[in-house]
């Protein structure tokens, strides 16, 4: 090895420090780095995924929704082309986000206590999509797993507002959800009154009404 020029020690502690610095650099840089390409490739996947199944639910939800329309447009107690909406919680989350869109179809919504909390703290995106007069009746109290926060109301409230939307939040302080059914959250007076202003409101924006 000397007649070569070449330092057999020195040759030992170089490929010593090589198997090092390779060892040291794959567990703490290539490694790594590896498993985060995996992680984000894999989030990537789930993303598409996610969106794909969101709309496929989408897609069902409108298409349940037209056939909702169109079973009240042909009943024989219709009063002309357009409809109104009414909805409970998640029916009423339902009705703002697949039937306020339809101004050629439906001519008011109501929605008492809607799900829509889950949709976070942005309301635009759905205020966005409104196009006929709402009512939207809810309870102060409602903690109903979180799914029909006031705060989520008062958001969507003001954000319909602010896209020039013609919206109208009634918030009863004492109210829990389901206030106005046969539950034991049911409060009498804020029923009595909520119904009171759904019959009200689709008399003023769904004429002929019968109550």
């Amino acid at each position: 090895m000397e007649a070569l020029g070449i330092n057999l020690g020195l040759l030992i502690v170089q490929i010593i420090a090589f198997i090092i610095v390779f060892l040291t650099l794959n567990a703490w840089v290539y490694q790594p780095m590896l498993n985060m390409m995996e992680s984000r490739k894999q989030k990537i996947a789930q993303g598409l995924e996610d969106a794909r199944v969101a709309a496929e639910a989408r897609a069902s939800a409108e298409k349940e929704a037209a056939k909702v329309i169109a079973d009240a447009q042909t009943a024989p107690q219709a009063s002309g082309r357009k409809v109104a909406l009414v909805g409970f919680s998640l029916g009423g989350g339902g009705v703002l986000l697949h039937g306020a869109p339809l101004m050629d179809l439906v001519s008011a919504v109501v929605a008492y206590y809607p799900a829509i909390t889950s949709m976070g703290p942005d309301m635009m995106p759905l205020a966005s999509r409104i196009r006929v007069p709402v009512l939207l009746l809810s309870g102060e109290q409602d903690r109903y797993f979180n799914c029909c926060l006031i705060e989520s109301m008062r958001a969507l409230a003001s954000a319909a507002k602010a896209n020039h939307a013609v919206f109208e939040l009634v918030a009863y302080p004492g109210a829990n959800h389901g206030f106005n059914l046969n539950v034991p959250t049911h409060r009498a007076d804020d029923a009595n009154d909520a119904w009171g202003k759904t019959i009200s409101f689709l008399r003023r924006l769904h004429p002929p009404f019968v109550q």
